[in-house]
């Protein structure tokens, strides 16, 4: 069989093994990974009770509002939250609701001149339940927290901003490890009440809670199919065997060629549009320069933009370029 024909047949088969490897690999083994998921949620809501009044009827006024802050008896606020798990699992929870009254500099959020903060619930702790539902009631005196601000405000002359921070801190975690890791999770709700102002908006930072934990296993092999294992092997090893013969026929294709052949091959593979065939080349009158590679005549090509003539002899192949009085000649020998 012809050589080149030889090295086409052997790599069709190496391809057709190398498919048929695969697909007896994806028939005979599967990857699973084990998940499990947590879910949350939460939100906060909150009602703004007034003082009695010659101006309003209502006794509170709905979140969301304009609320002038001499009328504010107290905020009524409802933390909401439900905690959904596996039943398969042992959970543990614990929670509190804490404030914390903050003081900063007039527009400058990150410049705190005062900060302190009040346990509104102490810390509860809870096992065993799933769901697990927190629906705490806290009435926050409004009054109390300002009056703090204002004497503080006006004891130092200062320029700033405050507010009240109230936060449900939920603290959950999964007794024993899932897949091998330890699951917990803090989460929190918060309520803020700007204080010190004439009139205020509160509730503009409220936030709710909407969120998934996912907790995966490492991938994990297993044999779905013995006999498409079996043909797994024997097609590595065929794979094996062919890719030999593959490199045995190369070698000894490069071996047939000689060294001549196989870089003569290459550079007319390789610079097929750089170089013109010819049976004659033009008789040599003036200076002529012999490079050392193909690569410097490639070179010299680009310089002075004429074509490389090639002819082959006796003594090997000649390529040249003729330029006025200058030639370029590169010739690879045999």
């Amino acid at each position: 069989m012809n050589s080149k024909y030889k090295i086409i047949c052997l790599w069709l088969l190496l391809m057709s093994g190398i498919f048929l490897t695969l697909l007896s690999f994806k028939n005979a083994i599967s990857w699973s990974v084990k998940e499990e998921k947590f879910y949350e949620e939460g939100n906060v809501n909150y009602s703004v009770y007034l003082k009695d009044n010659n101006y309003f009827t209502e006794k509170f006024l709905p979140e969301g509002k304009q609320y002038i802050t001499s009328l504010i008896d107290y905020v009524d606020t409802t933390f909401t939250y439900t905690f959904q798990g596996n039943e398969a699992y042992n959970y543990k929870y614990s929670y509190d609701i804490t404030a914390t009254l903050v003081a900063n500099q007039k527009d400058s959020p990150d410049e705190v001149l005062y900060d302190k903060d009040f346990v509104l619930k102490e810390k509860e702790e809870k096992s065993g339940i799933n769901p697990f539902v927190i629906n705490e009631n806290i009435k926050i005196d409004y009054g109390y927290f300002n009056s703090i601000m204002n004497e503080f405000k006006s004891t130092y002359a200062l320029s700033m901003d405050a507010y009240l921070k109230v936060q449900l801190n939920i603290y959950w975690d999964v007794k024993e490890p899932i897949f091998g890791q330890k699951v917990d999770k803090k989460s929190s709700l918060d309520l803020v009440i700007p204080l010190s102002e004439q009139t205020i908006k509160v509730g503009m930072d409220t936030n709710d809670i909407n969120n998934q934990v996912s907790v995966k296993s490492k991938p994990t092999i297993q044999l779905n199919n013995m006999i498409y294992f079996i043909m797994f092997w024997i097609f590595v090893l065929f794979d094996t065997w062919v890719a030999i013969l593959l490199l045995n026929s190369y070698a000894e294709e490069r071996k047939r060629k000689g060294e001549y052949l196989f870089k003569l091959e290459k550079i007319e593979k390789q610079y097929d549009r750089a170089i013109v065939e010819t049976n004659v080349l033009p008789e040599i009158t003036s200076n002529v320069i012999d490079v050392g590679t193909f690569e410097e005549l490639l070179d010299a090509r680009e310089n002075v933009e004429k074509p490389i003539l090639h002819k082959k002899t006796d003594i090997g192949s000649i390529f040249m370029i003729a330029d006025d009085n200058i030639v370029y000649r590169y010739i690879l020998r045999k």
